[in-house]
């Protein structure tokens, strides 16, 4: 079975008092960076911490995992983002 996962994103309100730009809401992609089995999330990685990360999902992109790396996210509190 193929596991996806999209790390999870931020919503935010361009929080502007014009009547159409105020409703605009703008996701932003979290990427998310596995070290020695946690995980954390980080707006912008920089290149030095996704290379010294063990795993690294870039917010905004689709990856496929494996079983175990699914198992391993959903007992981190991601499930809701593996899809199969």
């Amino acid at each position: 079975m193929t596991y996806l996962f999209t790390p999870p994103s931020r919503v935010e309100h361009s929080g502007e008092k014009h009547p159409l730009w105020g409703r605009m809401r703008l996701n932003y992609g979290v990427s998310l960076l596995k070290k020695d089995g946690l995980y954390r999330q980080v707006e912008g990685p920089t290149s030095e911490e996704a290379t010294a990360a063990d795993a690294y999902y870039i917010g905004g992109h689709i990856y496929t995992v494996t079983q175990g790396e699914a198992d391993d996210l959903t007992d981190a509190g991601y499930g809701e983002w593996v899809t199969t």
